[in-house]
C-alpha cells in the first residue's frame, strides 16, 4: 500500500526500524517483536489510513505472445 508523508517535515531522513512483519497478524508472533505501527510510533509518528489521490498503473489486458509492431 502506498505511504504518503503528511507530517510537513522537509528533506530526507534516514531511520532504522526494527519490527516483525507477522506481529500484527498472529498473536503468537506478537510476543516476538513489534509490528510496523508500534515501530513507527517509537519515532513519534503514527500511520493512519486515508483515502487520497495517487498515481497508479492499471494493466487491463495482456497478450500471451508479443506481436510485431
Amino acid at each position: 500500500m502506498p505511504v504518503t508523508g503528511l507530517t510537513g517535515l522537509k528533506g530526507e531522513h534516514q531511520v532504522t526500524l526494527e519490527f516483525s512483519p507477522l506481529a500484527s497478524q498472529a498473536p503468537i508472533a506478537a510476543s516476538s517483536g513489534n509490528d510496523l505501527f508500534t515501530a513507527v510510533k517509537g519515532l513519534g509518528l503514527k500511520l493512519e489510513r486515508y483515502r487520497i489521490p495517487c498515481e497508479m498503473l492499471v494493466v487491463d489486458h495482456l497478450e500471451p505472445v508479443p506481436t510485431a509492431n
